[in-house]
């Protein structure tokens, strides 16, 4: 990446970091997160010369939210960049972990495109494959070739169904990350309540946890120490203890009160995604 252009990127990615912090309405900010997430990507595609830049879209995108609300880096541009690439590192590191975890078919392995897959498919079944069935095989393909890419990475082999599971719970597409984007929209509008939205923000992990509604493209807008310190000892705290921690009450009060936290946020979110995108989430007759 040549000098002059590099500065460039570097002007830019910082004009976006500090035109968020200086816009008041929450649409618009949502807005210069997106921007900076894509700027993001060509640094570490162009300066860092990361491969597999858009397979780690979630990855990056959780490292935009994070550095994007620091505020205190506004007077810091050299250690505002300095964060920055620790952190696009931590994103790279993680990638890889998770890449390091899919599993691929041995005899699915050996093969060298993606037609040579669908072509197994089709003699298994005798017959062609569905569109549906075909989209399956593009992702087990997509697992091969990040596996191949990774040169250091083993893997292990197993069925296919676990293979395409695996794959699939690291991918952020268009519907979760407008998920993603209203969970961020509702915490944004609370911020001037630090202490509100880290008790929300705490019930909300938890729940998600609790019904299974948790996927990993999430961990960038939930409590990360609760997911953390759940997935290294499966403890998971209860909703009540939760809000004990915040507000002295005694614990039928806070049940009752937690679950009407967990009430008006979810109403929050799905009246966000249907009056922004009726498209994908369609409102229920």
């Amino acid at each position: 990446m040549e000098e002059n252009s590099e500065e460039k990127l570097r002007d830019k990615i910082f004009s976006i970091f500090l035109n968020y912090q200086n816009e008041q309405a929450s649409d618009r900010r949502q807005v210069h997160i997106v921007l900076f997430r894509d700027s993001l990507k060509k640094w570490c595609k162009y300066k860092l010369c990361y491969k597999n830049v858009d397979e780690m879209d979630s990855e990056i995108f959780g490292v935009a939210w994070r550095v994007i609300n620091k505020n205190y880096l506004i007077n810091n541009r050299d250690g505002f960049f300095r964060y920055i690439s620790k952190s696009l590192k931590n994103a790279k590191n993680e990638y890889y972990r998770k890449l390091a975890k899919i599993r691929i078919p041995r005899e699915l392995y050996k093969l060298k495109t993606i037609e040579e897959v669908i072509l197994m498919k089709e003699k298994q079944k005798g017959r062609s494959l569905t569109i549906k069935e075909r989209n399956k095989c593009i992702l087990i393909w997509k697992s091969i070739e990040n596996v191949r890419n990774v040169k250091s990475l083993s893997y292990d082999v197993s069925d296919e169904r676990h293979s395409n599971e695996q794959y699939e719970e690291n991918v952020i597409d268009e519907k979760t990350e407008k998920i993603i984007e209203a969970i961020n929209f509702y915490f944004e509008k609370k911020k001037r309540k630090p202490r509100l939205v880290a008790c929300h923000k705490a019930l909300y992990t938890v729940s998600c946890i609790k019904k299974n509604n948790y996927f990993k493209a999430l961990y960038c807008v939930l409590d990360q120490e609760i997911i953390d310190r759940w997935q290294r000892n499966d403890d998971i705290p209860e909703l009540y203890a939760i809000y004990q921690r915040y507000h002295q009450v005694p614990k039928n009060s806070a049940s009752s009160r937690s679950a009407n936290i967990l009430d008006e946020i979810n109403k929050e979110i799905i009246k966000y995604l249907v009056n922004n995108y009726s498209k994908i989430f369609p409102k229920n007759p």
